[in-house]
Order: C-alpha cells, then structure tokens, then sequence
C-alpha cells in the first residue's frame, strides 16, 4: 500500500514537472530569441564554456552572429562581440540594462532592495547614489581614511 502510494506521489510530481516545463518551452518558443549553439536540457550551454569563457562566447558570436542567445543553467543570456550593439547597449540603452534584478536575498537582506547596492534602478537608487557620492566618497572623506586602508 505504502509503496502504491509513494510510486502514485512520485507519478503526480514528474507530470507536473514536465507539464511546468513543457508550458515553459511553449511559451518560450513564442518569444523570439537571437540564434544560439544548441542547449542541454538542464545545464544549457555551459558545457560549452571552457576556462576562458569569453574566449568562448566569442567564439560562438563568430560562427552565429553579432548576437548570440545563451542559456547558461536556468539563465537566459546574451552575449555579443559587435562594438556598435555594446555601444547601444553600454551607452544609448544604459537605463534598460542597468537595473538589478530584485532577488529573494537582496530583499531579506537589503532592507527590500533598499540600499544602494542591490536597489534596482529608479529615482530612489538615483537619490541614494547622489547621497553617497556628496558624503561619503568625497575626497576629503577618503583620504580620512588612508591610515585604515594602508593598515590592511
């Protein structure tokens, strides 16, 4: 009985698993995504990565394209070599790309993404860095504290 019960437990589970996972990929294939090397199924494309790893994804963004999809584990990436894209990307599209993601652990232990360092990007992140920057890391500031500095 207990053993019908566990092999009925365990059948449920694996079709929910795959049922999750199969919606997922569904609703993936109906965003469109830069061309990319072929994924594993779990581990993605990190096998694919070795020591160098931008060796690697440079590499890949010769034989695919100026744009290479990624998926490293469970996180989609893009990766490119092109100067003009990083351009865009590092200066025209800074705000877009600039922001963090508002992880479990940043909320629980930055007072919910409150602080400077894991606040995602907006006007409380702007305001925060403004207070640094006139109070804490001033010149005057750091220089107060070059005995600390030198000491380690």
């Amino acid at each position: 009985m207990i053993l019908l019960l566990a092999f009925s437990l365990f059948a449920i589970l694996s079709l929910n698993v795959l049922l999750w996972r199969w919606l997922k990929v569904s609703a993936c294939k109906t965003q469109k995504f830069p061309p990319g090397p072929p994924r594993w199924p779990i581990l993605g494309n990190l096998l694919q990565l070795g020591p160098l790893p931008h060796r690697d994804m440079a590499r890949l963004c010769d034989k695919y394209g100026s744009l290479v999809y990624l998926r490293l584990g469970n996180v989609d990436a893009i990766t490119t070599n092109d100067p003009d894209t990083i351009r865009e990307i590092l200066f025209r599209q800074d705000d877009v790309f600039s922001s963090r993601p508002k992880t479990l652990a940043a909320v629980h232990l930055a007072y919910g993404c409150g602080d400077v360092a894991l606040a995602p990007m907006g006007p409380h992140w702007k305001r925060m860095r403004r207070i640094c920057m006139e109070h804490l890391l001033t010149t005057k500031r750091l220089e107060s504290f070059t005995a600390q500095r030198a000491e380690t």
